[in-house]
């Protein structure tokens, strides 16, 4: 519904624009004297408007990229959302042909001069109604829990929020994990799972279904924030670093590990580092690696992209540039590769007079990885303007929802309006004072000419979550990082 509203809204401010513009023209035909003051005050309208439209939305007719936006237009659906894009044309007609009737009444002396400053006005009030309308649906509602929601038990704040037929419970209940950050499933349905104490397995050793026997298997791994298991290694991002651990004895502890790939850049913007890792079809490990400014410049090259290399660190390449901070990514069983991204978090800050000040709030997102393609940062955040070559979002988030784990849902035990859907981590605000994110989103994929678009559902209220996968029996594990706890969310009928 919200792309639709914006949708409408950003066809018709525009549509006044060029409307304006033409009735000005038109009135300017009559070559009398009152034709032509009227036409001037046409004129001085539509520039007003273009004004207007180049100071709050991403198209940036004036300036230079400095100028940051306070306002962005969705403008791929403005091209895709046919319907309400109809309707905002319609409208801005009408309007504008009212005014142009108004002025043309002055042109035959029936109407005075105060009358028709009645079609300037209406016009600008009705852009400024538009331009509030399209802010307004931008903005995330604010999280509807009371100042104590911490102190409410997760799982009664979930099951609250979950669809119906949805269910939610603990895994391995008698423990808490000290910050985790990651997971990554094993060839026999073992969970491997990042703390601050090292990387654990957990399994069900009795074949009950639970997961219930938790392990340690590398302590010495620090700060993990990424994995990926295949034959019988576990690949692991960590601080500019390409990690493998091994249990070659089956004891269920790693007895050898490797360092693949070092020297990445890491932290040289605050929790900006290499993280979600994952194999393409192709046998290759892909990898996400966050930039080393909030907005700009970026100064390395290997900064703010996905990585690509072969499965021994050889062969490292950039696949996909103009990431800020990709948190993770995830291939779907067709080869679409799915990568989440935060947007800048200090919008007030001039960086340098370069990239300047955002005046706008960028949102987190949510793309569809292709090789080669750039997708905006540092230029560009949410829908980039049609000339750039940016690619834009799959679907996009409020600012500081911080986007985190993503997994592609394409088991049977879930109704089948989920098959093909995404589900997304948000971890939550940090930046702003309204809360948003903190909770699971799920993403319903469609083509629409062409083009991949997800629609965000709301899935199940958390804490911190961070990482999400689809376990072997179809159901999602969920890891809550503030929560300390490990979540599984199943289907049980409604």
């Amino acid at each position: 519904m919200s792309t639709m509203i914006t949708t409408f809204l950003a066809v018709a401010f525009a549509s006044m624009l060029a409307f304006s513009g033409l009735a000005a023209i038109r009135f300017a035909g009559d070559r009398t004297k009152t034709a032509l003051i009227g036409a001037g005050i046409l004129a001085v309208e539509a520039v007003l408007l273009a004004a207007a439209l180049a100071a709050v939305s991403s198209i940036g007719l004036f300036g230079s990229s400095s100028q940051r936006p306070w306002l962005d237009l969705e403008l791929r659906p403005l091209v895709l959302d046919h319907s309400p894009a109809i309707l905002g044309f319609l409208a801005s007609a009408a309007l504008v042909a009212g005014g142009y009737r108004l002025a043309r009444r002055m042109s035959a002396g029936t109407l005075g001069a105060k009358g028709a400053l009645v079609l300037p006005v209406a016009v600008l009030a009705a852009a400024a109604v538009f331009t509030l309308g399209i802010r307004a649906v931008q903005t995330d509602p604010i999280f509807e829990a009371p100042e104590a929601w911490r102190a409410f038990d997760p799982i009664v704040r979930a099951n609250s929020s979950l669809p119906p037929g949805f269910a939610i419970e603990i895994v391995a209940p008698e423990r808490e994990f000290s910050f985790p950050t990651s997971m990554a499933l094993g060839a026999d349905g073992e969970l491997y799972v990042a703390t601050g104490e090292g990387i654990l397995v957990i399994d069900d050793p009795t074949g009950s279904g639970k997961l219930e026997r938790v392990r340690t298997f590398a302590p010495d791994a620090s700060l993990v924030l990424g994995m990926a298991y295949d034959d019988g290694i576990l690949y692991a991002a960590s601080q500019g670093s390409v990690l493998t651990f091994q249990d070659t004895n089956g004891d269920g502890r790693a007895d050898t590990s490797q360092e693949l790939i070092s020297g990445l850049p890491h932290f040289l913007y605050p929790e900006h580092s290499n993280m979600g890792i994952a194999f393409g079809p192709d046998g290759r490990l892909f990898m996400t690696l966050g930039g080393t400014s909030d907005h700009g410049p970026e100064e390395l090259d290997m900064a703010g992209d996905i990585l690509v290399m072969n499965r021994d660190g050889s062969g490292l390449s950039i696949y996909a540039k103009g990431f800020r901070n990709p948190f993770d990514l995830a291939f779907c069983t067709d080869g679409r590769l799915f990568a989440t991204d935060n947007g800048p978090d200090r919008p007030e800050v001039l960086e340098n007079p370069t990239t300047g000040a955002l005046v706008y709030r960028p949102p987190d997102e949510l793309n569809l990885v292709l090789e080669g393609k750039n997708y905006g940062y540092p230029d560009f955040f949410g829908y980039p303007p049609p000339w750039s070559d940016s690619e834009p979002p799959v679907s996009y988030f409020p600012m500081s929802a911080v986007a985190t784990g993503v997994t592609c849902y394409e088991a049977d035990a879930f109704p089948s309006a989920y098959q093909g859907n995404l589900f997304v981590t948000l971890w939550g605000s940090l930046v702003i004072p309204e809360k948003t994110g903190h909770k699971l989103v799920r993403i319903e994929l469609e083509e629409i000419d062409g083009h991949t678009v997800g629609t965000v559902h709301n899935f199940a209220n958390l804490w911190r979550p961070i990482d999400v996968l689809v376990y072997t029996d179809g159901s999602l594990l969920v890891l809550d990082f503030e929560a300390l706890r490990l979540y599984r969310i199943s289907y049980v009928g409604e």
